[in-house]
Parts: C-alpha cells; sequence; structure tokens
C-alpha cells in the first residue's frame, strides 16, 4: 500500500486524501499509486475489473466455511441490490440506506455501506485496518458534502468461533470519526457464526444516541438465525 507524501500514514492504492492528515494527493501521485501490475511488476495486470471480481467473490466463497456460506446467502437476500467481492478489500460490499429519527432531523437519510468478511485466522489487526480501510473507501465516494448525508462504513468480520483477541479490539477508539463535513463514520461489528452472537464496538459517552440507534439498524440488518 502507499504511504501519505505529508504524513507517512499507510493508505489504500486508490485513496484521494489522508484518512490521518487530510492530505489530498494529486492527480499523478493516485494515478500512480493506483496503477495495477501484472506478476512480474513489469506491467498493467487485468485490474480489478467487474469478471475479476466476480470469480475472484465465488472463489472467496468456495475456500470459506460452510456456515459463512449460509450466513451469507440469508443476508444478501435482505437487501435490494446485489454483492459485490472488492478484491481491494478483500469483502463483499452492499449498499443500504435507513431512515432513522436523527437522518430526519438531519433532513437528509443515513447511508449504510456493509463490507462483510470471512477470516478465521483474523486477530485485532486485520479488524483495525479492515475498519481503516473500508471508511477510507466510503469516505471517498462522491455524494459527501450533501445536506444531511450520514454515511456509515460497517465492516463485519465473521468467525465460525471468535478469537478472544479479536473480541478485545472493539473498543470505542475503533471508531473512526471523520470531519463533520463529510459525516462518515466506520462502526466494525463481529459476528461468531457458530452462535450468532454479534458483538460490537463500546459506545462512547459523546454521541451515545446515534450510536445506540446505530447498532438497532446494524443489529437488524445483520442477524444469523440458523
Amino acid at each position: 500500500m502507499p504511504f501519505c507524501p505529508e504524513c507517512g500514514y499507510e493508505m489504500r492504492p486508490d485513496a484521494k486524501f489522508c484518512l490521518r492528515c487530510g492530505y489530498r494527493l494529486t492527480a499523478a501521485e493516485t494515478a500512480a499509486a493506483a496503477r495495477p501490475v501484472n506478476a512480474s511488476g513489469t506491467g498493467p495486470s487485468a485490474g480489478d475489473t467487474q469478471v475479476d471480481s466476480v470469480a475472484a467473490g465465488k472463489e472467496y466463497l468456495e475456500k470459506s466455511s460452510a456456515l459463512f456460506r449460509d450466513y451469507f446467502e440469508k443476508v444478501t437476500g435482505r437487501f435490494s441490490t446485489e454483492a459485490e467481492f472488492s478484491i481491494l478489500l478483500g469483502a463483499f460490499c452492499l449498499k443500504n440506506a435507513h431512515a432513522n429519527l436523527s437522518s430526519i432531523l438531519n433532513l437528509g437519510k443515513n447511508h449504510y455501506h456493509y463490507f462483510i468478511r470471512y477470516d478465521q485466522n483474523a486477530v485485532g489487526k486485520d479488524l483495525i485496518d479492515f475498519s481503516k480501510n473500508c471508511l477510507e473507501d466510503v469516505w471517498s465516494m462522491p455524494h459527501h458534502g450533501a445536506l444531511g448525508l450520514n454515511t456509515f462504513a460497517v465492516p463485519l468480520l465473521c468467525q465460525d468461533t471468535v478469537s478472544p483477541d479479536l473480541l478485545s479490539s472493539l473498543t470505542p477508539g475503533l471508531l473512526k470519526k471523520t470531519s463533520f463535513s463529510f459525516s462518515a463514520v466506520s462502526y466494525p461489528v463481529i459476528l461468531e457464526l457458530s452462535t450468532g452472537k454479534l458483538s460490537y464496538p463500546s459506545t462512547p459517552l459523546y454521541g451515545a444516541a446515534v450510536y445506540t440507534s446505530l447498532k438497532k439498524a446494524v443489529g437488524d440488518t445483520l442477524y444469523y438465525r440458523r
């Protein structure tokens, strides 16, 4: 992954600006960071095209557990759009929108972007990186800046049996809230497939009402009953 020229923060290859310091990359810097190469490193590869993404998504499901495949079929059926596999994020992306009291007061809608990943070997650092990358992905979307539009990245990490190390990473510090002008928040969630238990970050004192509403919306969408 490339690093911010200003502060050295690690960024996604297709990032438009730095999540830490806000440095906006020039067109040349963005193109250089995002340019794919083949296995030899000498030229362009097929890249993250739609065909490649579909094939990669199918392979991803085949290598996952039976529990995850069952859950994936059920949860994706709750959305009006199909899940798209992102090779860069290593996760399926689902986009939806929910209206609640806070969004009405803000004269807009809360947009929820779900990123679903299965990784039985993931630890706390993996969830932190996954959360950061998902937030950067939605933060770069063009609709930000619209009046009252709140965007939530919801990275969901699934394991058949959740490890204690992974659970210990669900701290308020994971809630990477960005500037108010963008109103983008990352809300990582862990699902233990064997029990159907969803685990959420500890709710911070600031914005408790917003996070309580967010937790309910996410839980109503991502629940798993075998």
